[in-house]
């Protein structure tokens, strides 16, 4: 499949929203390229206490979190997420390193729509969010 052809496929939605939290510039700018061009509104958080906060400001569709971040790892951001009525509903997708099973149960446990290993490839992030994106919604808490 050709580069356009790829895009064709992942491209989102106009208009939905994509906050992206990474403490590593250099990733978050990628993400934000990446998910610009594929059609995403998309805004940058480099913590996860300003992601909360942006969060609760202006709800994103979607968030993409690193899990392995000072103060707030992407665990504990999305357990807040998940505890606030104004952003419950938000999809989150968590992005790490860490691939154990025990660490994707404890994103699954803590409410993440799902749980993506670094390196990441970017065309399959992509039609992972899309994917995400077109579920229903059935819980906004974690059990």
């Amino acid at each position: 499949m050709g580069t356009d052809a790829l895009k064709a496929a992942f491209h989102g939605p106009a208009g939905t929203s994509l906050l992206v939290v990474d403490d590593d510039a250099f990733i978050a700018r990628l993400l934000e390229i990446e998910c610009t061009a594929a059609g995403y509104d998309v805004r940058t958080a480099g913590s996860g206490d300003r992601a909360l906060e942006l969060a609760q400001e202006r709800c994103p569709d979607l968030i993409l979190a690193d899990v392995m971040m000072p103060n707030m790892d992407g665990f504990e951001l999305t357990r807040r997420l998940r505890m606030d009525e104004r952003t419950a509903a938000a999809r989150v997708i968590l992005l790490t390193a860490r691939g154990l099973s025990a660490d994707r149960l404890e994103g699954f446990a803590v409410g993440a729509d799902d749980y993506v290993i670094k390196p990441f490839d970017t065309p399959e992030l992509l039609a992972r969010i899309g994917e995400v994106l077109a579920r229903p919604r059935t819980s906004t808490q974690p059990a």
